[in-house]
């Protein structure tokens, strides 16, 4: 979703609004405060709720992460049906500019979880690889959707429809962290797939398992 909206910029406000590639580049300020207030988001959920819960010796697996990611993906769909029905004649440029807040804001702290969440389950031993497998397909997804996302905008579906394709989409991920941060079974399967039985977090984490 994010590589369809960053790709798609330089059409919208280009074809719509008539932008040079200079007031172009000004339209992704929405964006770079919404990368700001994700990481301000990704401190407060780690520092204020992961880690003070981990000090007190509370009860705290991986999984608790991802109620950040929660939060991130239910900004994500937001900004992106705003930007899809927001640009057309006799609207602001500054309307459909500002959606790029939320959709920074949600998708950079969806990305700080999740990478957050790959090194608590696969540990220090392993984190590095599992991280850099999930770069590549988020680089090669990168590469793919360029090459065809302006096609779809000029389609007959028309520049509306096209970007609510991506923002239906994300609709439908918004709950994907909802069970991972319930249920704590997949870091569990990681970790006894990683650590030999005898390891503590396996024997704690596989037992929630098969109580489940």
């Amino acid at each position: 979703m994010i590589f369809s909206f960053f790709g798609s910029y330089a059409y919208i406000y280009s074809t719509i609004y008539h932008f040079n590639a200079r007031q172009i580049g000004l339209c992704y300020i929405p964006v770079i405060i919404g990368f700001l207030l994700a990481v301000l988001t990704f401190g407060y959920f780690d520092a204020i709720k992961y880690q003070k819960a981990a000090r007190s010796k509370t009860n705290v697996v991986p999984e608790h992460r991802l109620y950040a990611a929660l939060f991130g993906s239910g900004l994500v769909p937001i900004g992106l049906f705003w930007y899809a029905w927001a640009p057309r004649e006799g609207v602001h440029w500054i309307v459909p500019a500002l959606a790029g807040l939320p959709v920074g804001w949600g998708t950079l702290t969806g990305f700080l979880t999740a990478i957050a969440y790959i090194v608590d389950v696969y540990g220090s031993a392993n984190s590095a690889s599992a991280v850099a497998a999930n770069g590549l397909l988020r680089f090669l997804l990168g590469a793919a959707f360029p090459q065809f996302i302006i096609q779809l905008y000029q389609s007959q579906i028309g520049i509306y429809w096209a970007g609510s394709i991506f923002a239906f989409l994300s609709l439908v991920l918004v709950p994907v962290p909802c069970p991972f941060g319930e249920i704590g079974i997949p870091a569990a399967a990681v970790q006894c797939s990683l650590y030999p039985p005898s390891h503590s977090s396996c024997k704690v984490r596989s037992g929630i398992a098969r109580d489940l």
